[in-house]
């Protein structure tokens, strides 16, 4: 069946699993934050923003750890892009509800933890489990 129809049925579960995760998400009082398909997470300068073209494409997937040219920070692309979407989360969560970040200190609305506090958490509440 995915032969006939394998774009259509792998969109259809992730969207599923989407609409089960924010349910779920809402049941806690949790926020799902959803980044735009095109944000340049890998590309982005986590440091000063600066975005850097050449890591850009299916092509340079291959370039795993980069150097701002503008601020000369060297970047793994995964952690890079990870702080990159904890950033776009804080902006997103604080543009929504109208509180306040501040970086560094965890001086944060309570109520604004959502979705950062269930993605760090649940990993190591899962592995506790499995392990006893």
């Amino acid at each position: 069946m995915s032969k006939l129809f394998g774009k259509p049925i792998s969109q259809n579960g992730f969207g599923i699993f989407r609409t089960m995760l924010k349910y779920k998400l809402g049941e806690r009082l949790k926020q799902l934050v959803v980044a735009k398909k095109f944000f340049a997470s890998t590309q982005l300068c986590s440091s000063c923003g600066f975005k850097n073209q050449e890591v850009k494409g299916l092509n340079k997937l291959g370039i795993r750890t980069w150097i701002c040219p503008h601020c000369g920070t060297e970047h793994d692309r995964d952690i890079n892009a990870a702080k990159n979407l904890v950033n776009y989360y804080e902006t997103q969560s604080t543009s929504a509800t109208g509180g306040i970040h501040a970086r560094g200190d965890c001086v944060r609305p309570e109520t604004d933890m959502g979705l950062l506090t269930a993605v760090i958490d649940e990993p190591r509440k899962i592995k506790e489990h499995v392990s006893v």
